[in-house]
């Protein structure tokens, strides 16, 4: 059984990235990863997140760096046990005002409300706006180790909600046939990148456990235009030397000499579903705009079947553009 697009069913596209690309001079790099890390029994799970920014100035050298941490402690339903943030600034209990709360629905409109309020473009801001996606996806390391059901997602509320999931579409229909397949193997980070430079460290992570990486390279060329060059991927940890890719692209994409987002192009890496990739050729929705409102185009374009969750969530990372090409700014400056 194929889908519109071609693909067999049981995978929507499976090509992880082998090697990422090296960091460039005049550059800034953000990475970070958010783990789910199961508790026993899978009675809730732990949430390692660390992020990092790195920039090179025109000759390559290293400027600055800064690293945010976030640990978490969720329990079996999605609702926050504690919750702790570090950065530059020093450290920060969420606990008090997030105790309780579901990381599901209407969690980053609490994260808004926050006070003293904290700039979701920051590394920690980006690891929190990222737990409601983690949530999503926590528990599918449960899922692949129990019998998957034939038609569990045909039957599924959340048709309807993504491309992946359309009504009428491949998932939707089908009824007698396991969906989600197998993970395609994919390279631990540590066989992603040529040197330290490229990614931060990573905490040793029990089998079962599922990580969430991003990456966005913000460039300033000589013409005021600003390049960005972005890598996602939702991933299972199975062994040290093997991950299960789920969800993964590639996004690239200019700031005009206006900051307005152009050629913006999602290239699918790895998906689950036959549907999936249809989403890839709506980001272009977004152009047009500055990366300070992407997320209300993220919203308004991208929604139900338009879109993609993880590709949503892995657009709205694009924010971070501007203030990263501020910083880059800064420490040339400082550094000239």
């Amino acid at each position: 059984m194929t889908n519109p697009v071609g693909l067999p069913l049981a995978r929507g596209i499976t090509a992880p990235v082998e090697r990422l690309w090296p960091v460039e001079p005049n550059s800034i790099r953000r990475t970070a990863t958010l783990s789910a890390i199961p508790g026993a029994h899978w009675a809730g799970f732990a949430v390692d997140g660390l992020a990092r920014d790195v920039a090179f100035g025109p000759d390559g050298a290293l400027l600055s760096w800064r690293t945010g941490r976030l640990t978490a402690q969720v329990d079996q339903v999605g609702n926050l046990e504690s919750i702790e943030i570090t950065d530059e600034h020093g450290s920060r209990s969420l606990t008090e005002a997030l105790r309780g709360k579901s990381m599901g629905a209407g969690f980053r409109a609490q994260l808004s409300r926050m006070e003293p309020p904290i700039d979701d473009s920051s590394l920690v801001g980006v690891l929190l706006d990222d737990l409601s996606g983690l949530r999503h996806i926590a528990g599918y390391g449960r899922i692949v180790s129990e019998p998957q059901i034939p038609g569990m997602l045909a039957n599924s509320p959340q048709v309807g909600t993504c491309a992946g999931l359309m009504a009428g579409g491949v998932a939707a229909m089908a009824s007698s046939e396991s969906i989600l397949g197998d993970l395609p193997h994919a390279a631990p980070i540590g066989g992603l990148i040529g040197s330290p430079d490229d990614w931060h460290a990573e905490n040793e992570l029990l089998a079962g456990s599922m990580q969430r990486r991003r990456l966005l390279d913000v460039r300033a060329n000589d013409d005021g235009t600003t390049d960005l060059h972005m890598w996602f991927r939702d991933s299972l940890h199975r062994a040290a030397d093997d991950e299960g890719a789920l969800h993964e692209y590639v996004v690239l994409a200019r700031l005009d000499q206006a900051g307005l987002l152009c050629d913006a192009k999602a290239e699918p890496r790895t998906l689950p579903m036959g549907d999936c990739p249809l989403a890839a050729s709506h980001v272009e929705l977004l152009e047009g705009r500055t990366v300070s409102q992407i997320d209300e185009g993220v919203r308004a374009h991208l929604r139900s079947e338009l879109g993609c969750t993880h590709l949503n969530d892995a657009m709205r990372f694009l924010r971070s553009a501007t203030p990263m090409l501020h910083q880059l700014s800064e420490s040339e400056a400082h550094h000239g």
